[in-house]
């Protein structure tokens, strides 16, 4: 009689702990999270993805800045990012005119959406010019190897 009263005490301890441990997993897990996302699309007037577009995040009353280019299909991610704000999400990209969001707010474990548009800029690029000077007189092609031995007695 004592081995099965001890047999089902063991029984409900064990459940008790399996229960405790899967109740309290989830808030420890949850502990680690202190950042929050900002996350979207860049795209032009017509709806069209902005690739290769530089895109800064930068938090307006600490000037901490985070920076990433878009992808092929115009979607950025700021990962990590301290919450806070606000923040101004700008972004440049060759033949657009700069664009920016201001206003941003990102909380704890937060993720943020925001779609930024940009219209096309007139690029007018230029020549350039590429020259070359002498060689160098100090320095020769034909020589190799040091040009002064230094002995271990000089050494020390």
């Amino acid at each position: 009689m004592k081995q099965g009263i001890s047999r089902r005490l063991l029984s409900r301890v064990i459940s008790i702990v399996a229960v405790a441990t899967l109740a309290l997993s989830g808030s420890l897990l949850a502990q680690g999270i202190t950042t929050g996302s900002v996350r979207g699309r860049v795209m032009d007037e017509a709806g069209n993805p902005v690739v290769g577009a530089m895109l800064t995040l930068t938090n307006t009353q600490n000037g901490l800045r985070y920076s990433v280019p878009s992808r092929e299909s115009g979607l950025f991610a700021f990962e990590n990012v301290t919450p806070g704000g606000p923040f101004t999400l700008s972004g440049r990209a060759i033949g657009y005119r700069p664009a920016a969001e201001s206003g941003i707010r990102v909380g704890l474990s937060q993720v943020v959406e925001v779609e930024l548009r940009m219209s096309a800029a007139a690029v007018e690029r230029s020549a350039v010019t590429v020259t070359a000077e002498a060689a160098n007189p100090l320095t020769s092609t034909a020589r190799t190897g040091a040009s002064t031995y230094l002995s271990d007695s000089m050494i020390q």
